[in-house]
């Protein structure tokens, strides 16, 4: 089990940003980075969600399968820092940035709605959560993981005041890049690589997706190519 106090800035007024996208696209063309979709983001035609339509009512039990992977997936990241690791080797604090499910989210919010509970990130009267990570499922490489949340029982300090100071700017480090419908048309047909320009995607193109160092064994990030299934803590370099 982890326990991570949630962290949010003094001027924020929300602790937490949502990105919806799409994965695996295009097919075949080996580990490409997420594509924001611009129905969701924008409420503007997204030709990546007509193709998954389409593929959904095909018939074709490949292509069912593909939609499935390339479905726009929810998921929503927070600033955190791990209560019983909370340092860097240097002294300095060690941020985290949380990527979790939107099921899981729901959960956590439901916490935050409850006055009962208050601001879970207050520095000062604020709750750490116990995440428990357990496999339930597995098939080669691939791990089904499910994620137990509990709120502690009561209100705690932030062991580290200075880790506010440390925070990740989230709308620059997953920023929301939305192609235009044409463009979009290109990308999914492998005609334009939108991270170079070139007109073509290499086969093993290799993901670019802001990926920060230090992925920790206990939560297994997912995989490049597909929607992240599994909740990820990713490393602070500060």
């Amino acid at each position: 089990p982890r326990v991570v106090r949630i962290l949010r800035g003094p001027n924020d007024s929300t602790f937490y940003r949502v990105r919806s996208q799409h994965w695996g696209i295009p097919v075949g063309h080996g580990n490409t980075p997420p594509l924001s979709c611009s129905k969701k983001h924008e409420d503007t035609p997204c030709y990546f969600c007509e193709m998954v339509n389409e593929y959904y009512n095909s018939g074709d039990p490949r292509q069912n399968e593909l939609a499935r992977k390339s479905k726009a997936s929810v998921s929503v990241i927070a600033n955190v820092i791990d209560v019983k690791d909370p340092l860097n080797d240097d002294g300095t604090p060690k941020v985290l940035i949380w990527q979790f499910s939107w099921k899981l989210f729901q959960e956590v919010r439901s916490y935050f709605r409850d006055p009962d509970y208050g601001d879970l990130t207050h520095p000062e009267t604020g709750r750490n959560f116990k995440i428990t990570a357990s496999v339930v499922s597995s098939q080669g490489a691939r791990q089904w993981t499910r994620y137990d949340l509990q709120i502690g029982a009561k209100p705690t300090e932030l062991d580290v005041p200075a880790a506010l100071d440390h925070l990740y700017d989230l709308d620059n480090t997953f920023p929301v890049k939305v192609y235009t419908y044409d463009e979009q048309k290109m990308i999914f047909d492998g005609t334009w690589d939108p991270r170079t320009g070139s007109k073509s995607l290499p086969s093993s193109a290799a993901s670019v997706a802001p990926k920060l160092d230090g992925p920790e064994p206990e939560l297994p990030s997912a995989a490049a190519t597909e929607s992240p299934k599994d909740d990820e803590f990713q490393t602070s370099k500060d």
